[in-house]
């Protein structure tokens, strides 16, 4: 009986040495910045209109492309997730209205009138921020999801 404990107390410990060879392998390739979230020309995320919100995805880690409008990013690139962040409803909507087209981007709109919710989410946002609502919640969601 003692044999075998020993014997799986260091097979769990060989294991647990190998997974953590595999995530120090992992940080030390960049982490997620080698992934399609990091600010790249062919991928990553990209934050319209909030300078202090894209300030908070860099604190926790996440590389980031700024712009204020759509308008001002490049035709050609393309971004995993969007953060529609303005302080205008026209702005944020235009925003989904033509990402729509991009399959395959996570869209995160805020939303300043509440009755226009089902707009954002018939426009294509995947989730809604209601009024000053922060990207907390998101984030959290986010990184539950990627476990």
């Amino acid at each position: 009986m003692t044999v075998c404990l020993i014997l799986s107390t260091l097979g769990v410990m060989i294991f647990g040495y190998f997974i953590m060879r595999k995530i120090d392998g992992f940080l030390d390739r960049g982490g997620f910045s080698g992934s399609a979230y990091a600010a790249s020309p062919a991928g990553g995320v990209l934050v319209l209109g909030s300078h202090a919100e894209a300030q908070k995805l860099r604190g926790a880690g996440i590389h980031c492309t700024e712009a204020e409008t759509l308008s001002s990013v490049p035709a050609q690139a393309h971004y995993s997730v969007l953060f529609a962040l303005g302080d205008s409803d026209e702005q944020n909507l235009e925003t989904c209205r033509a990402i729509k087209r991009t399959a395959g981007t996570y869209v995160v709109a805020r939303c300043c009138d509440a009755a226009l919710l089902d707009v954002y989410r018939e426009l294509g946002a995947d989730r809604v921020l209601l009024g000053q609502e922060t990207l907390d919640g998101v984030l959290a969601e986010l990184w539950e999801s990627r476990r």
